[in-house]
């Protein structure tokens, strides 16, 4: 199983990085979206997931996703933020993030999505809509629809 992880912040990529590995995971890794996107363009039929932050320069993650979206179709896309407003949920959700992990999370929870977007991937709906609703869930804790968790 191949994942490219991309994220601008480097102690997350390692981590990350090292903790997909030791549960028999490839990784393949980039610091931008633009950099994630070369890397599909020339090694997609290599990749099985992505997995990118939301929040990084340049481009973000959901105009990542919506590229993603236009040049590859159906590739399942695991979305991360330690900052969620439910406008960004909504928009993911709409984008067809395949799902969308609040940081901190554990490397169990990232492996159990990470089986499930496969999973789900190989279904005519493919959408963990679960996964969507255990964050929102979370993230609406303050009631105004956002939790700063960094």
């Amino acid at each position: 199983m191949n994942i490219l992880i991309v994220d601008d912040e480097i102690d997350q990529l390692e981590t990350l990085r090292r903790g997909l590995r030791s549960r028999g995971y490839e990784v393949r890794e980039a610091t931008s979206a633009e950099e994630g996107l070369n890397i599909l363009h020339s090694q997609s039929s290599e990749i099985d997931l992505v997995l990118t932050d939301y929040w990084m320069r340049g481009i973000n993650g959901l105009q990542f996703l919506q590229a993603i979206r236009q040049r590859f179709g159906n590739f399942p896309v695991i979305m991360m933020s330690g900052y969620i407003q439910k406008s960004t949920l909504d928009s993911a959700l709409n984008h067809d993030c395949d799902c969308f992990l609040e940081k901190p999370f554990t490397l169990e929870r990232l492996t159990a999505e990470i089986d499930r977007a496969l999973h789900y991937q190989a279904l005519p709906v493919h959408r963990n809509d679960d996964c969507f609703e255990d964050t929102k869930k979370n993230s609406m804790a303050d009631g105004k629809g956002r939790r700063n968790v960094r």
